[in-house]
C-alpha cells in the first residue's frame, strides 16, 4: 500500500509540474505568435479551463498522499515531525505548498477570470495588459515553488 500511495503521489506531482511546465515554455509562447492571435482568447480560456481542473484535482491528491505519507513515517505522532532534520523539511515543504495552494486560488478564481474579462472588453487596453502580467507573473511564481517543493521532496529520502 505503501508503494502505491508513493507512486500516486509522484504521478501527481509530474502531472502538476509537467503540465505547468508545459504551459509556460510550450504552449502559451505558441499561442502569441501571430499565426494563433485571432483564436488566442479562446484558445487560452479553454486550455487553462481544462488545466484549472486538472491542476486542483492533483494538488488535492499531492496533499491527502503527502498527509497520508508523512503520517506513515512518523507513525501517527505528529507532536513530534519537528524533532528532526526530516520533519522540519517536511514542514517548510508544507509551508510552501500552502503558499502554492493560496496563489492558485488567488490566481484561478481571481486575476485569472479578471484577466480574461478585461482581454475578451478591451483586448489592447492597459487593463488587460496589466492583469495578464499579474497573472503570468503568479502563474510563474507558483511554478517556480512546485520546483523548490520537488527540490525538498528529492532531498527528504536523503536526511535532508
Amino acid at each position: 500500500m505503501l508503494h502505491l500511495l508513493i507512486w500516486v503521489h509522484v504521478i501527481s506531482a509530474c502531472l502538476w509540474i509537467g503540465g505547468s511546465l508545459f504551459l509556460v515554455v510550450v504552449l502559451l509562447p505558441v499561442l502569441r505568435s501571430e499565426q494563433w492571435a485571432p483564436h488566442y482568447r479562446q484558445l487560452l480560456r479553454d486550455i487553462v479551463v481544462r488545466f484549472r481542473s486538472v491542476a486542483w484535482i492533483t494538488l488535492g491528491v499531492l496533499v491527502l498522499t503527502g498527509t497520508l505519507l508523512v503520517g506513515e513515517r512518523i507513525g501517527g505522532s505528529w507532536a513530534t515531525l519537528l524533532d528532526s532534520g526530516w520533519g522540519r523539511t517536511v514542514a517548510i515543504k508544507v509551508s510552501v505548498v500552502g503558499t502554492i495552494l493560496a496563489l492558485a486560488g488567488y490566481h484561478d478564481w481571481r486575476t485569472g477570470p479578471a484577466a480574461m474579462q478585461a482581454l475578451r472588453d478591451n483586448p489592447g487596453g492597459p487593463e488587460a495588459a496589466k492583469l495578464r502580467k499579474v497573472a503570468m507573473l503568479i502563474g510563474r511564481l507558483n511554478l517556480l515553488l512546485g520546483l523548490v517543493v520537488i527540490w525538498l521532496a528529492v532531498g527528504l529520502p536523503r536526511g535532508m
